[in-house]
């Protein structure tokens, strides 16, 4: 798959400084010059950066903001660029290394059973103490992170695979803690018009009902918020975020589900194990 493509790449380039991306990725005329640039001026041995996200398809559009939120909280350049943390990541879309980096952790050999393996090459990078960062690249940097229905879901479930491999049963008060979140205003907002309707139960419906309301709100008006700044689709498309909210939680829960025993797994026309 993917790992042995840029394997081979690798093994047929002569340049000091590597850069990966993904094939459906659309990159600016000055994507590569900016981000030597940054290597060069801050001394920096690997870097990469945020793209923007973009949609074909419905689903997907509804999907990204809140799905977004989730990828830039977990693996935020807050936390990639502290030297004092030890999250390491890289987006696969782009990303540049120091050759002689590239080769001291093993290249892509090293990740070569892994289903997100630019992750993995960004964890080796910064476990190994090399000089690392991430920029925000969405003037820069186009996407696709998923082409259709089936890709949607097939991303969506592989992304808890390696955070369980790594983290173990850590994953799952996370997946409770989103599922909560996300499905709260979905549930309660129902629940609480049904109890504010009982005059024994009506101030229970009330502060139910209010809170879902506000949950709700701040669900769609972030949605709007990722879908103006990060995704290349209408900004309309916010106010169908809970059927996005219902399919990551549904992901997220099959997929640690799938995680407690090994099998294989089918990511872009691959079969991993």
């Amino acid at each position: 798959g993917k790992n042995w493509a840029c394997y081979i790449g690798y093994n047929n380039s002569t340049g000091d400084i590597l850069i990966f991306t993904d094939a459906d990725t659309v990159h600016s005329e000055s994507t590569v010059t900016l981000a030597v640039n940054h290597m060069l001026q801050e001394n920096l041995s690997a870097i990469t950066a945020i793209p923007k996200l973009l949609s074909e398809d419905f689903l997907t559009s509804v999907t990204l903001p809140l799905l977004s939120v989730f990828l830039q909280t977990k693996f935020s350049p807050l936390k990639v660029n502290d030297s004092a943390n030890k999250l390491g990541y890289f987006f696969g879309s782009f990303f540049a290394v120091i050759r002689g980096h590239y080769v001291s952790i093993g290249t892509h050999r090293e990740v070569r059973t892994e289903i997100i393996e630019d992750g993995a090459i960004g964890s080796l990078v910064k476990k190994r103490g090399i000089k690392m960062k991430m920029f925000r690249g969405e003037n820069c940097v186009d996407a696709m992170w998923a082409r259709d229905r089936q890709g949607l879901w097939n991303g969506l479930l592989r992304l808890l695979v390696p955070m369980h491999k790594e983290q173990g049963k850590k994953t799952i008060p996370m997946v409770i803690a989103i599922a909560f979140l996300m499905l709260f205003p979905i549930i309660a907002l129902p629940e609480g018009i049904y109890f504010a309707y009982r005059e024994e139960t009506s101030l229970l419906g009330i502060f139910l009902a209010g809170a879902a309301l506000v949950t709700l709100c701040v669900m769609m008006m972030t949605s709007e918020f990722i879908l103006s700044q990060s995704i290349k689709t209408s900004k309309k498309l916010a106010i169908w975020s809970p059927i996005g909210a219902t399919l990551i939680t549904m992901a997220f829960v099959i997929s640690l589900l799938r995680a407690q025993k090994p099998q294989s797994f089918a990511w872009k026309g691959r079969m991993y194990v």
